[in-house]
């Protein structure tokens, strides 16, 4: 009973500080007042709790704006291969890569996506995880030039498929490591095309915003710190946390309400107090960090 009241209480506070944007293919330059967060779930694993996060998509999606260019020069490419053949690495990769198919999505750059989905669907089979791009999905990419829109939603579909597989038979290992590669990969991109810190303040603001999920991921992290290459990468994720503290975000008081479709929606505003030489900085870290994870793969 304790542990059921424990994980509910985790609930609560994870959607009430969460923030991300809604389940859409199309985005707004208007500032959103109301979030939807339609991907909290809870992981039970042989021995531990986890929290799927939120994926890329929803973090690139809220974070970007139609005013910011895309641009093919922050990808990490197709051509990348790891160069040790270990699970481990193939993980992160998948991480990378992940986001990176998320950033094209949001763009609806259908030009560059098919080499990415086999990239993807290589690296799933490699891991031995389920499931694989499905005939199904690739007919969809063939014919994506013609409807870019379906790009986000193939995208989710196989991060969720991939997900909801790591939920019923990881013990939490695999699922830390993609989800570190998720998570810099996409924080990476978000803050990498926000190049002027002034017309682009409320880009920067959600950036700030992503401090919670960023923890999250140092806590699966710290749970595997007993292994060399772990240690080093909670070290090194602990040193952008600091940067990431100095973007300043106070918490509004958050109401939760359950919108006409049933996903919840929380209402409220933050305050900011981020300078631009702080923001230079975490991108500074951001950047070295990835540079890290590309490095050990």
């Amino acid at each position: 009973m304790k542990k059921l009241s424990y994980v509910i209480v985790l609930i609560i506070v994870l959607i009430s500080s969460l923030i991300s944007c809604s389940y859409s293919q199309t985005k707004s330059e208007s500032v959103k007042e109301g979030l939807i967060y339609d991907s909290l779930n809870v992981i039970n694993s042989t021995s531990k709790v986890f929290y799927a996060l939120p994926s890329p998509e929803e973090v690139i999606d809220y974070v970007t704006n139609n005013q910011i260019r895309f641009s093919s020069k922050l990808l990490i490419g197709t051509k990348l291969e790891p160069s040790k053949d270990f699970k481990d690495n193939k993980t992160i990769l998948l991480g990378l890569y992940f986001a990176d198919m998320a950033y094209l999505s949001v763009y609806k750059r259908s030009d560059l996506m098919g080499s990415y989905f086999s990239k993807v669907d290589r690296l799933i089979k490699d891991i031995g995880l389920h499931p694989d791009i499905s005939n199904d999905q690739y007919t969809k990419i063939m014919y994506s030039t013609s409807y870019p829109d379906s790009l986000y939603v193939i995208s989710r579909e196989l991060y969720d498929g991939v997900i909801n597989y790591l939920q019923e038979f990881d013990e939490g290992r695999t699922l830390t490591l993609l989800s570190v590669g998720t998570i810099v990969e996409s924080l990476y991109l978000s803050s990498y095309i926000q190049s002027d810190f002034e017309k682009q303040k409320e880009s920067v603001n959600k950036i700030a915003e992503q401090q919670l999920i960023y923890k999250d991921v140092i806590s699966l992290v710290n749970e595997y710190t007993n292994e060399p290459f772990f240690e080093q990468l909670y070290h090194n994720l602990k040193v952008v946390e600091q940067s990431f503290e100095n973007l300043k975000v106070k918490n509004s008081k958050k109401e939760v309400e359950i919108d006409s479709d049933g996903k919840v929606v929380i209402k409220g505003k933050n305050d900011y107090d981020i300078n631009e030489e702080d923001y230079f900085i975490f991108l500074d870290n951001i950047h070295d960090l990835r540079v890290f994870l590309l490095n050990s793969i």
